[in-house]
């Protein structure tokens, strides 16, 4: 059960990066309409919900609890590393390594969104 709800997230993740790429290459080619914008940010929606219900179901194991522990880094590109990332990160730079593997956002961010959440519920209470 464990193998067949790992694959089943795994092909709903390439369905949500095959969407995701549709998606920008139509934005950045121009003259989208809205009712299309719509659509795609519906059906996007749609599919990260059905990926959460999947990951969060009981065989899926708790990824939370597992620990990513970086071996080696290294100013040389990783043909290996570059592969599985999909041409993300090339090599695994020392100085880069505390971005990769942040779980937390930045405080900047972590402060606007804090006040945006602030703004809607004060907004949303006067409403």
């Amino acid at each position: 059960a464990v193998v067949s709800t790992q694959s089943t997230g795994h092909q709903r993740v390439n369905g949500v990066k095959g969407s995701l790429q549709v998606f920008m290459r139509k934005l950045e080619m121009g003259g989208v309409l809205w009712p299309d914008v719509n659509e795609n940010f519906s059906t996007l929606a749609g599919q990260l919900n059905f990926l959460q219900k999947v990951l969060t179901k009981d065989e899926t194991p708790q990824l939370q609890n597992l620990v990513v522990l970086p071996l080696m880094t290294s100013q040389v590109p990783d043909p290996t590393l570059d592969q599985l990332t999909e041409g993300r990160i090339p090599f695994l730079a020392p100085d880069a390594l505390p971005n990769y593997l942040r779980t937390k956002l930045d405080l900047e961010i972590e402060r606007k969104e804090g006040f945006v959440s602030s703004e809607v519920q004060r907004i949303s209470e006067h409403s």
